[in-house]
């Protein structure tokens, strides 16, 4: 019976009537799909790329064009806290940090200087990343109004705990001169589309 009244309503009508009709039951169709509970999806039937994230996932963070991905990369937990607790206690200027007692005072003085130079609103701190010669080094940006500095750090786990092993800063720099090459990039992402 349903089918007949269809039937009649699509012959009575124009013919947008009928691709109307058709969306609309793709629509409801697609609904359904997407609705279903996760144990009724097989998942060896679906690209890995559309699947929903795990947990056990690392996270995807945004890149800096500067310094590279973001977030904690493959260095450890504690050495990724460490590193930032580092940058804060060099955008505070806090000379007498025990974490920063291990530079000499003129790298500190000259550190300080350059920090103070960009006027940080914040910093960046990029993935951690194990060197051959068993440090772990962080790449770091501090970022101000008009200013930038961009370095790296060189962490090293001694007696089982992280000290700063070297820290090395590149020249402050104007935000324009970087304009060009400091846009977002959105290649993490691109898996999406």
């Amino acid at each position: 019976m349903f089918k007949k009244k269809m039937l009649n309503h699509i012959k009575q009508n124009k013919p947008h009537r009928l691709e109307t009709i058709l969306v609309s039951v793709l629509v409801v169709c697609g609904f359904f799909v997407f609705v279903q509970a996760d144990d009724d999806i097989d998942p060896s039937i679906i690209p890995k790329t559309l699947l929903r994230p795990i947990r056990s996932e690392v996270s995807i963070y945004p890149i800096d064009a500067v310094i590279g991905e973001l977030g904690q990369g493959d260095a450890d937990g504690i050495s990724y806290s460490f590193a930032r607790s580092v940058l804060g206690d060099l955008q505070k200027k806090a000379s007498n940090s025990e974490r920063l007692s291990i530079l000499s005072d003129s790298t500190k003085k000259k550190l300080f200087e350059q920090v103070d130079g960009v006027i940080p609103r914040k910093y960046r701190l990029g993935g951690g990343k194990k060197e051959v010669d068993g440090t772990t080094s962080f790449l770091f940006r501090f970022i101000g109004r008009e200013k930038e500095l961009a370095g790296e750090l060189y962490l090293l786990q001694k007696d089982g705990k992280w000290i700063v092993d070297d820290i090395l800063t590149e020249d402050v720099k104007p935000l324009s001169q970087g304009e060009a090459i400091n846009t977002y990039v959105f290649t993490p992402y691109e898996r999406f589309y």
